[in-house]
């Protein structure tokens, strides 16, 4: 069920909101991220999870000691310190992708 890096499940209760569960890259480790995501927050959030685990291959790339509660901590501290920049980086993002 879980082949990718990142795997958004529906939340059955509520249909704008969705479970999150991280596959560590190149290993087996499963991470259930503790919060519910909106729907409006699915891109933004993949993208700042992707550049955390990038920005810190060691701690999370091929690593069988990948901390999942690590990459919550930093995920959370950097969305919540800077929304602005948080949503000028989903927008740019979205931009070059489409050109």
């Amino acid at each position: 069920m879980l082949t990718g890096n990142i795997n958004w499940v529906a939340a059955p209760d509520d249909t704008n909101y969705w479970y999150l569960f991280i596959r560590f890259p190149k290993t087996n480790i499963v991470y259930e991220w503790k919060d519910l995501v909106s729907t409006n927050d699915l891109a933004g959030m993949s993208l700042l999870i992707e550049e955390t685990i990038l920005k810190d291959p060691g701690s999370f790339y091929d690593n069988e000691q990948a901390n999942g509660d690590a990459l919550y901590v930093e995920v959370k501290e950097w969305s919540i310190q800077d929304e602005a920049s948080y949503s000028a980086i989903v927008i740019a993002s979205l931009q070059s992708s489409i050109l």
